[in-house]
C-alpha cells in the first residue's frame, strides 16, 4: 500500500475523472487457503486503506460479499471457468447494474 502503486492508481483516477469516466474499486473473490494468508491485522489495514482511498476519491468499492469454495480457484486465487462464470453473474446481479444505475 502506498509507493508507486498508488502514485499511478491516483493517476488513473485522475486521468478517468478527467475524461468523464466514472471509475470504481471492486474485490475479487479469494480462496480459503489465500485469505489465510493475511493476519487479522493485514486484513483489517488493507480494508481501512482502501475504504480511506474510497472516500478520497468518493469511488465506491463493489464486492460480491459471497465466499467462494477452494475447488473453484486454480490456485486459491485465479478463478476456474465455473467459478468465473459463477463470480461474473453475482458480479453483474449484486453490484454492476445497480451502480450502473446510479451512474
Amino acid at each position: 500500500m502506498g509507493g508507486l502503486a498508488e502514485r499511478l492508481l491516483r493517476d488513473l483516477v485522475g486521468r478517468c475523472r478527467g475524461a468523464g469516466i466514472a471509475v470504481a474499486f471492486f474485490l475479487i473473490p479469494e480462496g480459503p487457503a489465500f485469505q489465510n494468508l493475511y493476519s487479522p491485522e493485514a486484513r483489517i489495514a488493507a480494508d481501512a486503506y482502501l475504504q480511506a482511498l474510497s472516500r478520497e476519491f468518493g469511488v465506491p468499492v463493489l464486492a460480491v460479499n459471497e465466499p467462494f469454495a477452494e475447488e473453484e480457484f486454480a490456485d486459491s486465487h485465479h478463478l476456474l471457468s465455473a467459478g468465473a462464470a459463477r463470480f461474473s453473474r453475482l458480479f453483474a446481479d449484486r453490484c454492476l447494474r445497480p451502480w450502473m444505475r446510479e451512474e
